[in-house]
């Protein structure tokens, strides 16, 4: 499973949220929002959430 984070990198808040999670071990996408170009989102199926997020070079794979 993945967490996915969603804002800026250089938000303190966040960014602490962040490294709370990898401290525990928690795979964890950080989607820096002015980085929308580097950024696809592939939906399949809507009603289930298959799909898949590109982020720069990291794929992850979204399904229920």
């Amino acid at each position: 499973m993945v967490t996915l984070l969603w804002g800026l990198e250089s938000d303190e808040p966040l960014a602490m949220v962040h490294e709370a999670l990898q401290e525990f071990g928690a795979e964890v996408l950080l989607l820096d929002q002015r980085r929308t170009l580097d950024t696809e989102f592939r939906l399949i199926d809507e009603r289930t959430l298959t799909g898949s997020i590109r982020y720069g070079s990291r794929v992850v794979q979204l399904d229920h």
